[in-house]
């Protein structure tokens, strides 16, 4: 094999070990975060949303006043989404950049990891606030556009 070949070789394999790690850390996170539980996360006060994403700078009365409207059961909901949403951002940058530069072929690998990307994105939705603080698990079919927004090597 001449040098460019095992080059070659090489980072195909360094890719493959990546695409193995990934698979890993989206099984640790199904492991870790129900699906069916982040499913069935289907609203959100408004309330609560200020204040715990700290979106907008709110004054001491609308914080006292979202506080006497929120109660444990909700927090618990919101931050158990929170977490995983948080936790899936890192595996969804990874997986971005791992699809926008496979050079190797690596095409079924792919595919398969972009429909646990898809199950997981679904299971946890995003806000609605247009409709009554609804969570929509929308039914993505393709991600290709979110996906191409990353193009450097960060986080693999």
């Amino acid at each position: 094999m001449s040098p460019n070949q095992l080059a070659y070789e090489e980072k195909k394999r360094e890719f493959g070990l990546k695409i193995i790690e990934l698979q890993k850390m989206i099984e640790t996170f199904e492991i870790d975060h129900s699906l069916e539980n982040l499913s069935s996360i289907t609203s959100v006060s408004p309330s609560l949303y200020s204040l715990l994403l700290n979106d907008k700078e709110i004054s001491v009365e609308e914080v006292e006043h979202a506080l006497a409207e929120i109660n444990e059961e909700e927090i618990k909901k919101y931050k158990t989404r929170a977490k995983a949403e948080k936790d899936f951002q890192f595996i969804f940058k990874k997986f971005s950049v791992l699809k926008k530069n496979d050079i190797f072929g690596f095409n079924t690998e792919i595919e398969e990891l972009e429909e646990e990307i898809i199950l997981i994105h679904n299971a946890i939705g995003f806000f609605n606030f247009n409709e009554k603080n609804t969570i929509i698990h929308k039914k993505v079919s393709n991600h290709q556009g979110s996906f191409d927004d990353f193009d450097d090597d960060e986080g693999l």
